[in-house]
């Protein structure tokens, strides 16, 4: 696991793993206790609408990070930049989901289906190009991945992963379970947490390993967006 863990990226844990707690401790209170409030889980209603923020906000930290990425030399172990423009892609296409393609805002069926037909296309390009990248550079993409078992937002879109499938079991009804577009929702929105968790704590290990190279060791943008070691 990555090492050197910032004090900022342990408050950023905490406080993640407490607002995950906290909504799980919500969930049970209102199948339990106010199943009246289950309208406020209902599509389009209040919680979605908090999970396309949410996602939205995961899209620009990992565009974020991308960008940063972008910028400067990978090293073996760190995030690289095909990895966080994936995650930024899926932030992307679930928010587009979410809004199923902008229908909820009442857009026409063409524009509606002009949508989802070019983010749909976009997506696939752009994860094919990914699929030739590490494929014609297999090596590179062995250590590409073999590296991020040392990374800690790893684990978090690990996390995410595991709590968005879980809500599909409360979607389909697997379980009969009082409240279950309560925990459906819920588990969403805790994935769509961690996700942005994961986007966070990568920009935070980008910017600290700025930070802790000297000054005149630090890497200067050349004009094709990469970086070239400074000559100083």
């Amino acid at each position: 696991m990555q090492k050197n863990v910032s004090g900022t990226d342990r408050v950023m844990t905490v406080v993640a793993v407490i607002i995950l707690v906290a909504l799980g401790g919500a969930a049970i209170f209102f199948t339990q206790s106010l199943p009246e409030s289950y309208r406020f889980f209902d599509e389009n209603a209040h919680y979605e609408t908090l999970q396309i923020a949410v996602m939205a906000l995961g899209a620009f930290l990992w565009a974020l990070l991308t960008v940063r990425l972008w910028k400067t030399i990978w090293r073996e172990g760190e995030i690289h930049v095909s990895i966080s423009a994936f995650f930024t892609l899926l932030c992307v296409v679930v928010v587009f989901r979410e809004t199923s393609f902008l229908g909820v805002y009442g857009v026409g069926d063409g524009v509606q289906a002009f949508t989802e037909t070019l983010v749909v296309s976009v997506a696939v390009l752009t994860v094919l190009g990914l699929a030739v990248f590490w494929f014609r550079n297999r090596a590179r993409a062995l250590s590409i991945f073999g590296g991020l078992r040392r990374q800690v937002s790893t684990y978090w879109a690990l996390v995410s992963l595991v709590l968005v499938l879980s809500s599909d079991i409360f979607e389909k009804r697997l379980f009969h379970m009082p409240g279950d577009i309560v925990w459906e929702e819920t588990l969403e929105l805790m994935g769509y947490i961690a996700i942005c968790v994961a986007a966070a704590l990568g920009l935070s290990a980008a910017f600290r390993r700025d930070l802790q190279q000297p000054k005149h060791q630090r890497p200067q943008e050349t004009t094709r967006g990469t970086i070239a070691p400074s000559s100083k």
